[in-house]
């Protein structure tokens, strides 16, 4: 089985530890996976927009994984650049599956190229796109949304990160609820030796850290994430219990104007801003924390949390979607929806470490069994093939081969 996948993701180009995210090591499982499922010639090539300033090119990895940068000179031509690539990347290779990472812009063209090829189309639905906070967001949104709508109801089948997702997908948009397969991102995180003292990675990190108890937040800093309410929280937090520190790590358009907002309610001595982390550093930062504090208007899934359960700390979220699919109240966090909610339920997480610790073991274990790399990656290679309409070919043998000589049935 061949599979094209588009995105908008530069940074699976990157390595090191400076990079955000894991999303090359994640495409790597995916295309291993391929291959033990659908045979040794199985291959996974992926367009994904890139500036041009930047110094990528085609990169061959290991397991079948082809990169293939666009060089855009802005986002505005990141469809013409994708379609300049095509003749490159269809040289003598032909998909069988076609998944853009929106069904909207790069939906369209992955829409009209796998109708023309004869491939299946399965678009990957990763915001909640139902959300008047998200149509909000940008003024294309809208737009998106009524495109986007008709491009997942004429796929071949949906990915969507979250049960809250299919359910949309299925109610609003009117999908057989067959063709829609929940397969949230997995993450690719090493927790840090549970026998170090938490009280050492606070000074490692800042010293204002250290002999305080910390609640963190790591994400992007925009509109989506609701960081106003986030400050709200903390000052509410801080009144109660002057001892408490915040802690936020990520970098976004609005990063200065909640800077500004700290110091206006006179909370800068509380806050530590770290900016944009790399992720191979993120597991020492999770593991200061003793609460992480999550306000978005919405998550199509919530990556954050994930990485926040496997480091073992408990987590107070808004009802925002995809948090309703991960957090269990009661049992390794809480999800509500009103401010002082949200800092009675972070207040009593600090006031009670052995009660936050216990949550935190139980995400940490749920979290292994159903949301890590080995259980979500043959889940996803499992969408595609079921996109296919075929069985699992036997081991070593190509999937298109199969299929032609009728090994494996529709």
């Amino acid at each position: 089985m061949n599979v094209l996948l588009i995105g908008s993701d530069p940074t699976i180009f990157q390595t090191g530890k400076a990079v955000f995210g894991d999303t090359r090591k994640r495409h790597l499982a995916y295309a291993r996976q391929l291959r033990e499922v659908c045979g040794p010639a199985s291959q996974i090539r992926m367009m994904a927009y890139t500036p041009r300033g930047a110094d990528y090119r085609v990169r061959e990895l290991a397991d079948g994984l082809t990169l293939y940068p666009t060089r855009s000179f802005h986002r505005v031509t990141f469809l013409p650049d994708l379609a300049r690539l095509l003749p490159t990347v269809l040289h003598r290779w032909k998909p069988d599956i076609i998944s853009p990472q929106g069904p909207w812009e790069e939906g369209t063209l992955a829409f009209f190229l796998a109708r023309w090829l004869g491939a299946k189309y399965v678009p990957q639905l990763h915001a909640d796109i139902f959300t008047e906070s998200w149509r909000r967001e940008h003024w294309l949104n809208p737009w998106r949304f009524f495109l986007g709508s008709r491009l997942i109801r004429a796929a071949d089948g949906v990915r969507v990160v979250s049960q809250g997702l299919k359910r949309h997908v299925v109610a609003r948009l009117g999908v057989a609820e067959e063709k829609v397969a929940v397969v949230p991102l997995g993450v690719n995180f090493t927790p840090v030796d549970p026998r170090t003292p938490k009280e050492d990675f606070k000074k490692q990190i800042a010293s204002q850290l250290s002999g305080r108890k910390t609640v963190l937040f790591v994400g992007r800093f925009c509109a989506a994430k609701n960081l106003e309410l986030w400050v709200e929280v903390a000052q509410m937090v801080a009144q109660r219990q002057p001892g408490v520190a915040f802690l936020m790590a990520g970098h976004g358009s609005l990063l200065p104007q909640i800077q500004q907002l700290v110091e206006e309610k006179g909370l800068a001595d509380r806050f530590h801003f770290l900016g944009s982390v790399g992720h191979e550093k993120l597991p020492e930062v999770y593991a200061a924390a003793d609460v992480f504090l999550l306000t978005s208007h919405y998550e199509g899934y919530g990556r954050v949390i994930v990485e926040a359960y496997l480091a073992g700390v408990p987590v107070v979220s808004s009802r925002s979607g995809g948090p309703e699919d991960i957090v269990r109240t009661g049992v390794d966090g809480f999800l509500t929806a009103q401010p002082h909610e949200l800092a009675d339920a972070v207040l009593g997480l600090l006031a009670d470490p052995e009660k936050a610790a216990r949550m935190g073991r139980a995400g940490q274990a749920r979290m292994r069994e159903e949301f890590s790399l080995e259980v979500l990656v043959p889940r996803l290679v499992g969408c595609w093939v079921k996109a296919c309409g075929h069985e699992r070919p036997r081991a070593g043998q190509n999937f298109a081969d199969a299929a032609a000589a009728n090994e494996v049935r529709p």
